[in-house]
């Protein structure tokens, strides 16, 4: 996240949009495209800090919220290292999912297995009570889908403590579920 604050908004604004400018063009010097950015949110509100007597006028804050999407996971900390060190001051989480292809695709594996196993089952079930499997009746199928996961650790840590070596970000792995339900005639 971006952020600029000026007394004056049209300031605020004009600065946070060279800044946001610059940051883009760092990030795509090293490696990355238009494609890979996608603005979030811009907001321009009035500014206002707690101080002894209540509440202090401070300007106007810009705020400009991007997204940055990658599958160079090895780059993630120095894409973080190169916009802390220039000037950004928030960076407000990570988060690793599945692309869409790859979802698709283990979704397809998952629910493939799953058929597979209920229609072992019923197979096992009746040979079990002395018959066969005669055919399906109905199946449905249910996606959980799967939670992307979010990495909260504070992503200045490695430039507010002065690391020479950029900031190392360790995705957990994400799971996605789906059940199938059948009915088999027996």
């Amino acid at each position: 996240r971006i952020e600029t604050i000026n007394a004056d908004p049209k300031q605020a604004q004009e600065l946070n949009t060279a800044l946001s400018n610059k940051v883009l063009a760092l990030l795509k010097n090293n490696g990355l495209n238009d494609k890979d950015f996608e603005t979030l949110n811009f907001n321009l509100e009035k500014y206002k800090e707690w101080g002894r007597d209540g509440y202090v006028d401070k300007g106007y804050r810009a705020s400009h919220s991007l997204k940055l999407t990658t599958k160079d996971l090895s780059k993630v900390g120095e894409y973080i290292d190169l916009v802390i060190g220039n000037d950004v001051k928030n960076v407000d989480s990570l988060r690793f999912k599945l692309s869409d292809e790859k979802e698709k695709q283990v979704k397809s594996e998952l629910l493939s297995k799953a058929t597979l196993a209920a229609k072992s089952k019923a197979e096992l079930l009746a040979e079990s009570l002395g018959s066969r499997v005669r055919g399906i009746v109905s199946v449905s199928e249910s996606s959980q889908g799967y939670v992307p996961y979010y990495y909260a650790e504070s992503a200045m840590l490695s430039k507010a403590t002065g690391a020479a070596e950029p900031m190392q970000v360790q995705p957990k792995s994400v799971s996605l579920t789906v059940n199938v339900n059948a009915v088999f005639e027996i």
